[in-house]
């Protein structure tokens, strides 16, 4: 099979080369048989274009067949559900879609950790990556051929200094994607958090907001609702969490609970309408776990879930990673000791949150659930196994899912590319459900611990 992957190789090469020969052909052909004739020239260019991209298009099919046939002998970064390991009986029956990799790998530098977070914006061309005192977002284009990659649009790193950085996007009041940013810095002093508005190209800080003891990490988590409005900011350190209302004078209110509550606010998400709050309470010893859910509009918890009645092996992790939908209707909850995630939905008659078929799970000791993301409409999800193990290689990997009818169906996995990676720690799926990003701090291709993010589009 190595043969045939290396002669693959050689061939896929030769097809991209002489792509490269047609397209120089046809533009001499065209600067020649129409010289200065603008308007010629123009209909030769559209033609030219067009055939360009006809025989790209060509070309990255045998690409993409190249790629297929190589995964038989060597670990493929988009996998599926065929490893040694046979999945647990609720684990849905693979139904496979094709991803296709946008751009290069985004590297970060020896000790970055890039992708310790990340998030994608409605469409996916928006993508927000932090690492140790780092922050940057990257915006993807299409080039003349339709191949999309990814430029660094802004480098944010100036704002934080801590090692662990959150940050989320929102938009500004008109609605624009991407022009309200909260970002967490939980190691700077007491902890804080600060909002930054985009203001023609420039990022302006509209306002701080500091934690009051140095443990509390405040800032470990944050989280905005679409229109920019409304920001969440956990502490989990203090077992608390706050809630800012940027439109009312910066009123807020402070959400704390007594009750066997450690690591409250290690996790949070808001749905993008501002109206719904789900606050995970990760390390709850007394229940292994916990997940409060919140209607903000009168203050009061429509229900907590509780890990000691929700999943089997006591594992204090329930809650560690939670994600709300656009309208709060749907809510996924990780528990990555139990290597599961649980999906709910809202039932507005009985105001509680039903089981939506069972959980998504994976292999022992993957982490599986140590990171979820659910797209805005609630019917697609991305989740993180960085523990995952293929071949003895534990380089990490995440899956993406389709809720059908009431079973979530598996629909892709993305495997790391190293051992230790930690492929999976974070991972996002675009609102439109269309781009998945999965960030692995580990990865070494920049250098030690450099860490990179990558993406991947529904083709």
């Amino acid at each position: 099979m190595r043969i045939s992957c290396l002669t693959l190789s050689l061939l896929s090469l030769t097809l991209l080369a002489d792509a490269r020969l047609f397209s120089e052909q046809l533009k001499i052909q065209a600067g020649d048989n129409y010289g200065n004739n603008d308007s010629l020239l123009a209909i030769s260019k559209n033609r030219l274009r067009t055939l360009v991209e006809k025989n790209f298009q060509s070309v990255r099919t045998q690409l993409t067949r190249t790629v297929q046939r190589c995964s038989e002998t060597a670990s493929p970064t988009v996998a599926t559900r065929d490893d040694p390991v046979t999945p647990s009986p609720t684990t849905p029956a693979p139904t496979s879609r094709t991803w296709d990799q946008i751009g290069s790998d985004l590297n970060g530098k020896a000790s970055e950790e890039v992708g310790t977070n990340i998030q994608l914006n409605e469409d996916g061309t928006l993508l927000l990556a932090t690492g140790i005192s780092l922050l940057k977002m990257y915006q993807s284009g299409v080039d003349d051929f339709n191949v999309r990659s990814w430029v660094l649009k802004d480098d944010l790193s100036s704002f934080v200094t801590g090692k662990y950085i959150s940050a989320r996007l929102g938009s500004d009041r008109l609605g624009k994607k991407g022009e309200t940013l909260v970002v967490g810095d939980p190691e700077d002093g007491n902890g804080k958090a600060f909002v930054l508005n985009l203001k023609g190209t420039t990022w302006e800080l509209k306002g701080t907001f500091s934690g009051v003891n140095p443990k509390d990490e405040f800032g470990y988590s944050v989280d905005i609702s679409d229109d920019g409005k409304i920001i969440v900011i956990g502490a989990p350190g203090g077992d608390y969490a706050k809630f800012f209302d940027l439109l009312s004078q910066g009123v807020f209110w402070t959400l704390v609970l007594d009750d066997y509550s450690n690591g409250f606010g290690k996790s949070i998400s808001i749905a993008n309408n501002g109206n719904f709050l789900a606050v995970g309470a990760y390390n709850n010893t007394e229940v292994v776990g916990s997940v409060y859910v919140y209607e903000l509009e009168d203050f009061y918890v429509i229900q907590r879930f509780d890990g000691n009645r929700r999943t089997t092996n006591n594992g204090y992790s329930f809650g560690h990673s939670v994600s709300m939908n656009e309208d709060g209707m749907v809510l996924a909850i990780g528990s990555y000791e139990e290597d599961v995630v649980q999906f709910l939905r809202y039932n507005p008659k009985r105001n509680q949150y039903d089981d939506i078929g069972p959980p998504a799970s994976n292999y022992a000791g993957s982490n599986f659930g140590r990171s979820v993301s659910l797209s805005h409409s609630g019917d697609t999800a991305i989740i993180g196994a960085p523990g995952f193990m293929k071949d003895t290689v534990s380089a990490g990997r995440a899956e993406a899912y389709s809720l059908s009818i009431d079973s979530w169906n598996f629909i892709g996995g993305f495997l790391g590319e190293d051992e230790d990676d930690e492929f999976g720690t974070a991972v996002a799926f675009s609102g439109d459900g269309t781009v998945v990003a999965i960030g692995g701090l580990k990865n070494a291709g920049g250098g030690e611990d450099a860490g990179h993010v990558r993406a991947y589009s529904l083709l």
